[in-house]
């Protein structure tokens, strides 16, 4: 019998079992454990049953199964748990199954002890496995163990004590029946579902074999999530306006853990290459504050209040800052910009046209015949006296400002124009339009639209008397305001006077407050809260009404220039007062 570790060197002969040139010619080598079975003929008992634990000592027969020379002859050699079976003639019952016990066969398993845990926040926490030797333990053995990721969330390399995944080596000695394996996990304070691994056995020595090869671990995750709070400007860049404030705002929004409450304080710093400071802000100082986060509340929104001015100044930035958030949670995005748009604009000495945006702005014309846009109910246009003839264009329904002449009101709208104590020209579009000249002379153009002319007693008087040079007869209208100014109804009474011989409009005034109606003879005197309307020689047309108190009260009565006329002109004699007033 020989042996060989696959070398020159380790092929050696076991032991020479039949002295002599003919040999014992071993064969059925069948392994039990530790031990080799064969048959082999040592020249004295025949074909038997042998065994070997690789010595000459440990060469040994078996049994003298068939005591004689010419043996039992075994074969169909099998091995079941640790016992040879095998059939034989022992030249008494012919050849018969048989059974030699080996010695036991260690077995091995590994199970987890104490590897479903969490892993800390740092530092290392271990994983521990035992692996169990049974059957066997008289003699010595060495299994290798390995660590690998395993289902769904597998664990890899970082979630372990020096960045590797841990292997090694479990020894038994003698009469040893467990190992413990340590799996050293890392600690980290990272957001993560469970995480598995399993622990492997493999290449166990000198027989043993392993019953139980894996055990898994699951690395429990112990970290919260950490809210995170982030702010951006959603309504911040804007015109800050003439006066008062306007409101800029921000969205603070919290998200992965909204559990808790959170505080974060926020402040205002100019920034930029044009900063804004205290003064552009109410209170005149730079806002600051906290936002405060319930359970369960995802957003807040952060109000700066610019203050409004007429300054002409350049755009000017400012920033919203988050910092000190509380209980964990992290600031994702500190901070976001607004932008203060300035929308006050200045001319020159010469005539300047100058357009607002889509804001409130503040338009100051200086001298010159300076044009305006308006287009916003807070827009300001702003002249001094004597400073040129000026003109605003107004999409919007507009009052004119001090000092400002001309009114157009332009696009289609149905708009209202009211002008100011100078001698105002102003002009409607193609709505509907409703148009006061108000105080000082003035000429009212209505437009196509179907238009109303409001006149208040004392602002047009035969002294100064103002025009409308559209009147559409049976279309437009008159609409009438007390000496205060509060609404009053239309007149009692309308008629149309004879045509005066003369152009004098005292003249004029004093015939038809004798003589109203010039369809019939003799004097008809104007009445309290009476009209008239006349034509002079030139065909100038007036419209006269009387403001409730008896005779021509100068400072008071209504004395209306009415040219362009169109529709049927009334004959002489009685009007309908719903032809021509409200």
């Amino acid at each position: 019998l020989w042996k060989s570790d696959g070398t020159e060197a380790g092929t050696v002969l076991v032991k020479d079992i039949n002295p002599g040139s003919f040999g014992p010619y071993p064969r059925n080598l069948t392994a039990v454990g530790n031990t080799l079975f064969f048959t082999a003929d040592d020249g004295v008992n025949g074909r038997e049953l042998w065994k070997s634990d690789g010595t000459a000592a440990g060469t040994i027969l078996v049994g003298d199964i068939r005591p004689g020379s010419n043996g039992s002859d075994p074969q169909n050699l099998r091995v079941v748990g640790s016992t040879l079976y095998f059939t034989a003639d022992d030249g008494v019952n012919g050849r018969e199954l048989w059974a030699v016990s080996g010695p036991a066969v260690p077995t091995l398993a590994i199970a987890a002890t104490n590897a479903n845990q969490t892993e800390g926040n740092s530092g290392s926490k271990a994983f521990t496995f035992t692996v169990t030797r049974a059957v066997n333990t008289t003699g010595t053995n060495n299994v290798n163990w390995a660590v690998t990721g395993s289902g769904t969330n597998p664990a890899n390399a970082t979630d372990f004590v020096g960045g590797l995944l841990p292997s090694g080596t479990v020894s038994f000695a003698a009469g040893e029946t467990s190992k413990v394996i340590t799996v050293n996990v890392q600690g980290d304070t990272t957001v993560e579902p469970d995480e598995n691994f399993t622990v492997t056995l493999s290449n166990a020595t000198n027989g043993a074999t392993i019953t139980t090869a894996t055990a898994i671990g699951t690395i429990q995750n112990d970290d919260v999530a950490v809210p995170t709070l982030a702010i951006a400007a959603t309504n911040a860049n804007q015109t800050e306006g003439n006066s008062g404030s306007k409101a800029f705002t921000f969205t603070v929004t919290r998200s992965v853990n909204t559990t808790g409450s959170n505080n974060v304080n926020w402040a205002v710093t100019g920034s930029g290459s044009n900063p804004a400071n205290a003064t552009d802000f109410a209170g005149g100082v730079l806002p600051s504050g906290v936002v405060s986060f319930a359970a369960g509340e995802t957003s807040k929104v952060i109000t700066v209040n610019v203050q409004g001015d007429t300054t002409v100044e350049l755009n000017e930035n400012f920033t919203v800052t988050l910092s000190n958030a509380t209980n964990g949670a992290t600031i994702t995005t500190a901070t976001a910009t607004g932008t203060i748009n300035n929308d006050d604009f200045i001319g020159t000495s010469g005539p300047d046209t100058l357009a607002g945006t889509s804001g409130a702005d503040a338009m100051t014309g200086l001298a010159g015949n300076d044009t305006y846009t308006v287009n916003d109910a807070g827009d300001l246009v702003i002249e001094a006296l004597n400073q040129g003839t000026d003109t605003v264009q107004a999409s919007i329904s507009y009052t004119l400002p001090d000092n400002v002449e001309n009114l157009l009101i332009t696009g289609t709208g149905n708009l209202n124009g009211t002008g100011n104590a100078l001698n105002n020209q102003i002009t409607g579009n193609s709505g509907n339009n409703s148009l006061n000249g108000a105080a000082g002379i003035d000429t009212l153009t209505g437009g196509t639209g179907t238009d109303i002319f409001i006149f208040q007693f004392g602002q047009s008087t035969s002294a100064a008397l103002d025009r409308v040079t559209d009147f559409a007869i049976g279309t437009d209208k008159i609409d009438l305001l007390s000496q205060a100014g509060a609404a009053i109804n239309a007149p009692v009474a309308f008629t149309r006077a004879a045509d005066s011989t003369t152009t004098n409009i005292n003249t004029i005034v004093t015939n038809v407050f004798t003589d109203a109606n010039g369809a019939t003879a003799g004097n008809q005197a104007l009445g309290i809260n009476s009209a008239v309307l006349v034509r002079d020689n030139s065909s100038s047309t007036y419209l006269i009404i009387n403001d409730g108190t008896l005779g021509f009260q100068s400072a008071n009565d209504l004395v209306i220039n009415l040219t362009g006329l169109t529709g049927t002109f009334p004959a002489l004699g009685t009007i309908a007062v719903n032809s021509f007033f409200v």
